[in-house]
C-alpha cells in the first residue's frame, strides 16, 4: 500500500512541475535528516501502527478488513530567506500540497479514499523543518492477493 501512495505523490504536480522532486521511503529518510535537504521539499513515505478486524469465518479464501495508517514525512526548506519570514506562508503551501495530492484519493482497488489524521512538526533545524503528516484509509486484504 506504501508504494500507490509514494506514486500519487511523484505523480503530483503545481504549475506543471513535480510538487515533490524526492520521494522517498522510510529507508531512505534517515539519511536525509541527517545529511540536510538537497531539495526545497522532500517527501518520505513511512508505515505507522495499522490495525485489521478479525478475517471471515467461512470456508473460502480468508478476508479481512482495517485501518490502514501512514505517514508522509516532508521536508521543505527556505530558500534566500535566512530570517525565516516567509516561514508560515511555505508551510501553508506545503500542507496544502500534500493535502492535495494525498486526501480523497484511492491508492488501490482495495482501499478506501485516502484521509487525513494528524500533523505533526518533528524537527526543526537551520531554515528547514520537517513535519509528519498522518494519514489513514480503511482496506480490505484478501488471502492470496
Amino acid at each position: 500500500m506504501l508504494l500507490p501512495v509514494e506514486q500519487l505523490l511523484k505523480a503530483y504536480q503545481e504549475e506543471g512541475k513535480a510538487a515533490f522532486p524526492v520521494v522517498g521511503s522510510a529507508f531512505s529518510i534517515a539519511l536525509a535528516m541527517k545529511d540536510g535537504l538537497s531539495k526545497p521539499r522532500q517527501a518520505y513515505v513511512v508505515p505507522l501502527p495499522s490495525s485489521y478486524q478479525p478475517g471471515t469465518k467461512d470456508l473460502g479464501p480468508l478476508l479481512q478488513t482495517g485501518q490502514f495508517e501512514f505517514g508522509v514525512v516532508v521536508g521543505a526548506k527556505l530558500i534566500d530567506d535566512p530570517r525565516g519570514e516567509k516561514g508560515n506562508k511555505v508551510m501553508d503551501e506545503l500542507s496544502k500540497s500534500v493535502i492535495a495530492a494525498l486526501m480523497g484519493r484511492q491508492p488501490s482497488e482495495y482501499a478506501e479514499r485516502i484521509e487525513l489524521s494528524r500533523i505533526d512538526p518533528i524537527g526543526i533545524k537551520e531554515n528547514a523543518i520537517w513535519i509528519l503528516y498522518r494519514f489513514k484509509t480503511m482496506v480490505r486484504v484478501h488471502q492470496g492477493a
